[in-house]
């Protein structure tokens, strides 16, 4: 009945009953806060002879260890390990970076099709607010038969080394998309691997590498808009071309994107 009492539920052990009330009367909170709140070393549970174990401060038997309870002694949370970690995942970087580096230096890249026979190889000009801008255009060498583009554009580049080498403005360049760059870019050394589920999707690379990374951001995305639609004017695959950006690159990429559709200009893209 509504107004009836409660019928008293069964004990599931001798020391807890199902409303999981400790002896001083608290309900304890869920595992996951309970784990925040006591550490994961403090209790943890591993597979043994077929069953559970549970390793529990030994002052304290909580519901979940029941009568199997084993305390463990704490891991230490020392200063060397919190310092030993992010270099462990460093030197995995630099490993896998150098595996992949086993095809570098990368080959060279393609002009794009609408700068053949180009005057400046890559290098793809366009006046904006009265001033000209440039970015170079490295398409890959693809085996797929047709060009279906996956436009990489480059984040915010400072250009600290104070140098431009061959297929480069700034930091990073042609040889950092290939991720033969394990010192700068280690992040980059599965790029490879990227490339070849591109290419089995059908797409072609291209990468655009601005001559000045750090130029006023709706600046380069006039740019790209340019760019952008001699990729759409140039593509010989009908289904639509992807376009990416790392860090900046992505933000200045959706800025471009944006302004073609305000201003009814077909994009041909997926972000």
């Amino acid at each position: 009945m509504r107004n009836g009492k409660a019928k008293p539920e069964e004990q599931d052990c001798p020391q807890n009953g199902r409303n999981r009330r400790h002896e001083n009367g608290k309900r304890p909170k869920t595992l996951l806060l309970h784990l925040s709140k006591i550490g994961p070393h403090r209790f943890c549970c591993r597979p043994s002879a077929m069953r559970f174990r549970c390793c529990c401060p030994p002052s304290t038997l909580h519901p979940w260890c029941m009568t199997t309870s084993t305390p463990l002694p704490p891991l230490p949370q020392t200063h060397a390990i919190r310092t030993i970690r992010p270099l462990f995942i460093f030197i995995w970087m630099l490993c896998s970076s150098a595996v992949h580096a086993q095809g570098c230096p990368p080959s060279p890249p393609n002009s794009p099709p609408w700068l053949l026979p180009p005057a400046e190889p890559f290098e793809h000009h366009a006046l904006v607010n009265g001033a000209l801008i440039s970015a170079n255009v490295y398409m890959m060498d693809s085996p797929v038969e047709t060009f279906r583009p996956f436009v990489f554009v480059e984040g915010i580049d400072f250009g600290l080394s104070g140098g431009n080498p061959p297929l480069q403005n700034g930091d990073f360049g042609w040889t950092q998309f290939w991720g033969c760059d394990p010192i700068g870019y280690p992040m980059m050394g599965t790029m490879p691997d990227l490339f070849d589920t591109l290419f089995h999707r059908g797409f072609t690379p291209v990468l655009i590498d601005f001559e000045d990374g750090t130029a006023n951001i709706f600046d380069n995305a006039e740019l790209l808009i340019d760019i952008l639609i001699h990729l759409r004017d140039h593509r010989t695959d009908s289904r639509p071309m992807v376009v990416s950006g790392a860090s900046m690159g992505g933000q200045l990429a959706r800025i471009a994107l944006r302004q073609m559709e305000l201003r009814g200009v077909p994009t041909c893209t997926s972000l």
